[in-house]
């Protein structure tokens, strides 16, 4: 029977349950049974995009599940685009608010494309220039730090993104302290270098 391999699992148990029964159960299977097991598993996908989604797909969503069969089918059909879209570009915006200037950058030309090329920076391209502006914070802490700093950030400029984003936070902490504590060595035997003595 198509029903039970083309079915949701509503659609599947009940024609299962019917196959197993007489003659008079495969037939109301297919006058009635199938139909409501078919508007169960739409109203079920329904409900599952609403746990998921955002809200522009929410609310389209359950003013959905408020209306019959045809109306939830239209809606998986044709109806989700548009606030899935809507739902995308909200989070796109959130990131341009507060992004660095790469990200914005690159969240902006995003705005300005399809929606695949907004959900493709939003499940890939956004990392990049997130990637991009630790390496050029990683670059700053080199300018900046002392030699232990200098030396620990040159090792990590050849790690991969998500070790870097681990350094810039914690790891150059311990090198830094070592640079300062260098430091005030060195600024402790000045005075010895030109014949003072500390009170």
């Amino acid at each position: 029977m198509a029903a039970w391999h083309d079915g949701g699992p509503n659609v599947r148990r009940a024609a299962e349950s019917a196959l197993a029964g007489s003659d008079a159960d495969v037939t109301a299977f297919v006058t009635a049974g199938m139909a409501a097991a078919a508007e169960h598993d739409l109203r079920a996908r329904v409900e599952e995009l609403i746990a998921i989604s955002g809200p522009g797909v929410r609310e389209a969503a359950t003013a959905a599940l408020a209306g019959n069969a045809a109306g939830i089918q239209a809606f998986l059909d044709k109806g989700l685009q548009n606030p899935y879209e809507h739902d995308q570009r909200v989070l796109l915006s959130q990131i341009i608010s507060t992004g660095s200037p790469a990200v914005q950058d690159a969240a902006n030309k995003a705005m300005a494309g399809t929606l695949e090329d907004v959900n493709q920076f939003l499940s890939v391209g956004q990392y990049n220039p997130g990637e991009h502006d630790d390496r050029v914070k990683l670059s700053q802490l080199m300018n900046v730090g002392g030699p232990q700093v200098h030396q620990a950030a040159n090792a990590v400029m050849g790690w991969d993104a998500e070790d870097v984003q681990d350094f810039l936070p914690y790891g150059y902490q311990s090198p830094a302290a070592h640079d300062h504590e260098t430091l005030t060595i060195a600024q402790l035997a000045q005075p010895a270098e030109h014949g003072v003595e500390w009170a």
